[in-house]
């Protein structure tokens, strides 16, 4: 096994050579205000996101943010909406109008930023920009295409200023069948994921976290917390996935959809081992990638079947970067999802 962590730093080095370019963007202030205690980032990839989902999303984070500025849980908030992508076609134009004028109507701070390119950390790191320019004590974001719990914000938000968090995010529940999204919610009981770390939906304190985004990192949840685990005492202090804070999302994705988004993830935790020092790489991948691996006893359970046959996953990922090193050809995209075209 050290074998294959060893291999996986290594090849990846020599293979991903990504050149993003610029990434220039337009900055519109639905509605302006002086400073937000809190900013929450919305991001959105046109054509390929669901922009039916995202609107949903962004009203339900709207919702939420007001109660918390109702209740006093925080005095002031900034809502930016992430727009990436071809966002310039008439129709996606006039939905984020339709959207925007909704917003302006609450007690939210609403920022636009429309992006040339498609990449999320870039998204992440322009709104990260307005964030301080707002004096934002706490930031985070959360994907477009989820539906939260009606206390996700509550709850993270207390999660942080009551218990001392630096990092935390809510639990993952799937929802299988996108006809019954809704029904499934209120009426069956979905399967919980037991994420180990933030994930998809994030909050943490700005000047508590260490948040030097580089667009070649790929992921972007998993670099915040990789970043910022302390090994000197307990590794995941401060990071914390909440129990009472939900997001579901669908997992309608065919056989091919989900190699692809295996085969990214697997690349996206590559990268980060070898962007980080050997030891903080080691505790990664040890105790976070294949934790049920390396117990000893090892228990044979339904958890060590999975992690081992992600293990085989990720002997086939490395399996093909070998194969792009003896052919020289590097690797200088990683797509998402089938619609997001090939690798380059």
């Amino acid at each position: 096994m050290s074998f294959l962590f060893n291999q996986m730093r290594k090849l990846i080095g020599k293979t991903w050579q990504a050149d993003f370019g610029r990434f220039d963007a337009q900055v519109e202030f639905i509605r302006e205000g002086d400073t937000a205690q809190l900013s929450f980032l919305l991001p959105l990839v046109l054509p390929n996101d669901n922009i039916a989902a995202f609107y949903r999303c962004v009203c339900q984070v709207c919702e939420q943010l007001n109660s918390q500025l109702e209740s006093g849980l925080i005095s002031s908030a900034q809502l930016i909406l992430g727009i990436q992508g071809n966002w310039q076609q008439s129709v996606y134009q006039q939905i984020i109008a339709d959207l925007c004028a909704k917003l302006a109507k609450s007690n939210v701070h609403v920022t636009l930023i429309k992006q040339n390119k498609a990449n999320k950390i870039a998204m992440i790191k322009r709104a990260i920009k307005c964030a301080k320019e707002k004096q934002s004590e706490l930031f985070g974001w959360c994907d477009g295409d989820l539906l939260l719990s009606d206390n996700i914000m509550e709850t993270l938000i207390g999660s942080i200023y009551v218990r001392h968090n630096c990092i935390v995010g809510p639990v993952h529940v799937q929802v299988k069948n996108p006809q019954d999204f809704i029904e499934q919610r209120y009426l069956k009981l979905p399967r919980t994921k037991p994420n180990k770390y933030p994930q998809g939906c994030v909050l943490f304190k700005l000047n508590a976290v260490e948040h030097d985004f580089d667009e070649r990192d790929i992921s972007d949840d998993g670099y915040l917390t990789f970043a910022n685990l302390c090994l000197d005492g307990q590794p995941m202090n401060g990071i914390q996935v909440i129990e009472a804070a939900k997001i579901y999302y669908l997992t309608d994705l065919n056989l091919k959809q989900k190699l692809i988004r295996f085969r990214r993830i697997s690349l996206s935790h590559m990268i980060l081992l070898h962007k980080f020092d050997k030891t903080k790489a080691k505790y990664i991948y040890h105790n976070i990638m294949f934790a049920p691996l390396f117990a000893r006893p090892l228990k044979f359970n339904r958890q060590l079947v999975v992690k081992s046959l992600l293990y085989f996953g990720y002997l086939l990922v490395t399996f093909e970067l070998l194969l792009r090193v003896l052919i020289d050809k590097p690797l200088k995209r990683i797509v998402w999802s089938a619609s997001s075209g090939g690798d380059e």
